[in-house]
């Protein structure tokens, strides 16, 4: 029988994400675009940090290598409520050509069956790519998203 964890709230995490300069339609990845859909009639909350290492591209390296690279803050978007049926749309720059290793994190009202994200409640999903621009209207969103870089919801896992 499976055991469902009934607390309030949930820390899901995408892992990182290397995002690479160019998308498979050889354009510039410069966004990340972070869904958060409420499939419920039901008001839920969630927040998202976007956390990132973004390597130094002056240092050349001789492979194989490793580094340490300093992890900061790319963007917090604080709780919010998301009304039944509805979906929270985050959009993220990147600097272009930064080669930066993502991962997206939110605590808010997920749920969980066994230690593995359940749908029921909040499901999230991050991807980068091209953003749209103001002539793309809306311009939220991306022209090209970038698939390997695509975090489905059943690939998050519980902090």
């Amino acid at each position: 029988m499976l055991s469902c964890e009934n607390r309030k709230e949930l820390t899901v995490s995408s892992g990182p994400i290397h995002i690479p300069a160019l998308n498979q339609g050889n354009l510039v990845n410069d966004r990340i675009v972070i869904t958060i859909k409420n499939h419920s009639n039901q008001s839920f909350q969630a927040s998202v940090i976007v956390e990132e290492c973004r390597p130094d591209l002056t240092t050349t390296i001789m492979l194989p290598s490793a580094s340490n690279i300093r992890e900061r803050t790319l963007a917090s978007f604080p709780k919010e409520t998301i009304p039944g049926n509805k979906c929270r749309v985050y959009n993220v720059a990147i600097p272009v050509n930064s080669f930066p290793f993502i991962k997206v994190s939110s605590k808010g009202d997920y749920e969980a069956i066994e230690g593995r994200p359940a749908g029921g409640k909040l499901e999230i999903s991050v991807v980068a790519g091209t953003g749209r621009t103001l002539t793309d209207l809306p311009a939220h969103g991306l022209r090209i998203a970038d698939a390997a870089t695509f975090v489905p919801y059943g690939s998050w896992f519980i902090e």
